[in-house]
Order: C-alpha cells, then sequence, then structure tokens
C-alpha cells in the first residue's frame, strides 16, 4: 500500500510537470500567433501602399462586359451582352478596399495636421501616392523625399514605418494596435 502512494504521488507530481508545460507551450504557441498577426497586418498595410497605384488603375479599367455578335447574322448591331461575374466581383471588392484605404490615408493625414507632423504624412504621400515618383527606383524616392524634407534617409525610413503602423490602426482596427490581449 506504501508503494501505491509513493506512485500515486510521483504520478501526480509528473502530471503537474507535463500540465505545466503544456501550459507553457500554448501560451508560447499563442503569443507566436499574436506576433505573427502584428507582422501580418503591418505587411498588409505595406502591400496596399505599395500597389496603391495599380488597384486604383485595375479599377479604372478591368473590363467585365463585352458584347458578341449573332454568329447566326453577322449583321446583327445588338449582340448577346456577356458578363464576366469574377472580374466584376473582384473589381467591386477592389473598389471598396481602395474607399477603406481612401478613407484611413484621409483620417491619417487629418492626424497628421492636427499634431503637426505634415513631414511624416508627405513621406507616405510622396512614396506610394505620387504618380509621377512610381517610376523611380525605391531607394532613389527615398534619397530624393529627405533632400526635399532636409532629412536624413534613415529618418524617412523611419518616419515611413511610424506612418504605416498608424494607417494599420486606421486600416484594420484593434488589430493594428500591438495589445497583449
Amino acid at each position: 500500500m506504501i508503494e501505491t502512494k509513493d506512485k500515486m504521488k510521483s504520478k501526480s507530481e509528473s502530471e503537474k510537470i507535463a500540465l505545466a508545460a503544456a501550459k507553457e507551450a500554448i501560451n508560447e504557441f499563442v503569443a507566436k500567433e499574436k506576433a505573427d498577426k502584428k507582422k501580418q497586418i503591418f505587411q498588409n498595410t505595406n502591400l496596399l501602399l505599395e500597389h496603391y497605384l495599380d488597384l486604383k488603375a485595375y479599377c479604372d479599367h478591368a473590363t467585365y462586359k463585352g458584347y458578341l455578335e449573332d454568329e447566326e447574322d453577322s449583321l446583327t448591331i445588338d449582340g448577346f451582352e456577356i458578363t464576366i461575374k469574377s472580374i466584376r466581383a473582384n473589381r467591386e471588392v477592389t473598389l471598396i478596399i481602395i474607399s477603406h484605404v481612401d478613407t484611413a490615408l484621409s483620417l491619417l493625414k487629418d492626424k497628421c495636421k492636427e499634431k503637426d507632423m505634415g513631414e511624416k504624412y508627405k513621406v507616405i504621400e510622396f512614396l506610394h501616392l505620387d504618380e509621377n515618383q512610381q517610376a523611380i527606383p525605391w531607394s532613389e524616392r527615398i534619397s530624393l523625399v529627405s533632400d526635399d524634407l532636409c532629412c536624413g534617409e534613415t529618418t524617412v525610413r523611419r518616419w515611413r514605418n511610424e506612418m504605416v503602423k498608424d494607417l494599420s490602426v486606421f486600416l484594420f482596427g484593434v488589430d493594428g494596435l500591438k495589445l497583449n490581449l
């Protein structure tokens, strides 16, 4: 009987150790998931900015309707209307996203004006929103904006990252914050 109590006692201690190890593994997994989500949000914001003008162009030029002539009568002026639903749906989703990005950019611009940080917003405008600058290689754009704002390239990169983080909040809400929930 004494052996059984010792086995039960040691089993209970080993179960406690296993349980503690399992809890720690779960906590590490959850922490990694949160960190990955924050990283993904930052990357998504970057992607939206990098492709902002391309997405706007897609919305302006996406063709999802067309007409086909009736093959039996080649003189038919009014043919069959063809609509490609996937292109129309993608355009509509892209329009909604672009509208949301425009709103977020407007909110960010207003916030920067209120806090007298207009030059930080100019970094985003120059690097991502100015159509005339898109043909210039990235490193040259960084150099040009640093010259224009009379600051170093490191400052331009830092301000851009700050603006991307702030924009993430306007785009993704509470998920854009670095909260430990």
